[in-house]
């Protein structure tokens, strides 16, 4: 939608729907990944699945920037729907070998959508998720009205950069400590 989008009436609406399959698609992603991974690795496995988004988090805001000034927001939009396409199918040939979180038995987990005792998780997430996606989303916006002379690339290369250090570094610390001491900690 954002990449085909004539008017500023359609983009809206294909943004909210990036917006909710981000949202869904990035929860289930990290869940599956910590459900697959033994116990004992979850730490290590989620470090080294949060240094993978990291180095994406560097380099795709600036791709992105960089196709939509040499060609367009909209060759930028329809880079960023291949690339989501691709993710797509490379997870086609994965099997689902869950290890560590389950909830409920397993016939009561296809029924229910909704698990209320996840609510406290979801939530953090949520409210630690506001400030960096409106950062992302309004950055290149406000650097270009305010005109600054710095590359808005470098505010992702920058943070990525840390979130690898601190993730190499305490990647082993989430599977010795207990998890609501990490937590406080992180926050």
């Amino acid at each position: 939608l954002c990449a085909l989008a004539p008017s500023v009436w359609v983009l809206l609406p294909g943004r909210v729907f990036t917006g909710a399959g981000y949202a869904l698609c990035s929860g289930a992603l990290s869940t599956w990944v910590a459900a697959s991974l033994p116990r004992e690795h979850v730490g290590q496995g989620m470090g080294f699945y949060g240094v993978v988004q990291a180095v994406a988090q560097a380099l795709s805001p600036a791709v992105g920037l960089w196709v939509a000034v040499a060609a367009s927001y909209r060759a930028a939009c329809m880079l960023a729907s291949g690339l989501a396409l691709a993710g797509c199918m490379l997870l086609l040939p994965l099997r689902d070998q869950t290890h560590s979180i389950t909830v409920g038995t397993a016939k009561k987990r296809r029924r229910q959508f909704f698990l209320p005792e996840l609510l406290p998780v979801a939530l953090t997430v949520f409210l630690f998720c506001i400030p960096y996606n409106g950062t992302s989303a309004f950055l290149a916006t406000v650097a270009a009205e305010r005109e600054l002379s710095f590359g808005v690339g470098s505010f992702f290369t920058i943070y990525a950069l840390f979130l690898l250090g601190v993730r190499l570094v305490l990647s082993r610390m989430l599977d010795r400590a207990p998890f609501r001491r990490i937590v406080l900690f992180c926050v």
